[in-house]
């Protein structure tokens, strides 16, 4: 009776056939588009990656332009340069007898611009705890120096 209750609920070949088949094609799908998303997310990292290397290009390209832009400026206001375009504005250099030094009451020269603070001498908390930063031998002749000390300790070792 068992055996014609399972024949009679049995599938017929074609339905088993299609069930494979849709089995099949889920694993397929599923395959697609787990491999799908990752392809994605390399192409975007592959991007984000280019991206980070023309940043990388330009960010030198701007430091060397810089460089070379303060290289001017120095060559600009070197002081051989800043003589040379004086003499062709008119300006000549005085002999030491023609200068004339006045002293102006209530100036007190020229004064620093200081732009930052002094730097201060901060004492940094450690992050090794001093238990921690003894070694094993300091530790060893220690113990030996304040058991020869101790006199509850008698005298032997811990």
């Amino acid at each position: 009776m068992a055996q014609g209750f399972f024949q009679a609920f049995q599938q017929a070949p074609w339905r088993v056939q299609i069930q494979r088949l849709g089995l099949i094609l889920l694993g397929l799908v599923i395959f697609g588009s787990t491999a799908g998303i990752y392809l994605s997310i390399s192409a975007n990292a592959y991007a984000t990656g280019v991206q980070v290397q023309e940043y990388d290009i330009k960010r030198d390209e701007y430091q060397r332009e810089i460089a070379d832009l303060q290289t001017q400026k120095a060559i600009f206001i070197s002081s051989s340069n800043m003589e040379k375009r004086a003499g062709e504005l008119g300006f000549v250099t005085p002999a030491q007898e023609e200068l004339v030094y006045l002293i102006v009451p209530g100036y007190t020269g020229r004064q620093l611009d200081i732009k930052t603070s002094p730097p201060t001498q901060e004492i940094k908390p450690s992050l090794i705890k001093p238990a921690f930063s003894q070694s094993l031998w300091e530790y060893l002749v220690q113990s030996v120096l304040l058991m020869g000390n101790d006199p509850s300790s008698g005298g032997a070792l811990p």
